[in-house]
């Protein structure tokens, strides 16, 4: 790993410079999509597909609609029907280069699992 992808290992937070301490936010974001992976694998595993794709999904919302409201509260913007009204308000142009980028980055996800071998 290079230095802008070291996961960040720490017993005291408070101790972090701010560039760390940012680091491992977005790591507690990856952490937060890899425990719903383990759990999808392993209820998959214990129930069938089928009732943990169903699991899942229900997880999923909850969990994206706390972690949502938890941000919103925090970085004081507004959430209409489930979605951050700061990302209704993009342009349409804009919005339409985000949905293509994050599209983008789920392919390269892909990808990049490849490269890992």
């Amino acid at each position: 790993m290079d230095e802008n992808t070291t996961l960040i290992d720490v017993e005291n937070p408070e101790e972090l410079e701010p560039k760390d301490r940012a680091r491992l936010i977005l790591d507690f974001f990856h952490r937060t999509m890899m425990h719903h992976a383990l759990w999808y694998a392993e209820v998959k595993h214990q129930l069938g597909e089928e009732r943990g794709l169903e699991l899942l999904q229900k997880a999923a919302e909850k969990s994206f609609a706390i972690q949502l409201n938890h941000l919103s509260q925090l970085l004081g913007f507004e959430m209409v029907d489930g979605i951050p009204e700061p990302l209704l308000n993009l342009s349409e142009d804009t919005q339409k280069e985000l949905l293509e980028r994050a599209a983008k980055n789920w392919l390269v996800g892909d990808g990049v699992w490849f490269q890992a071998f």
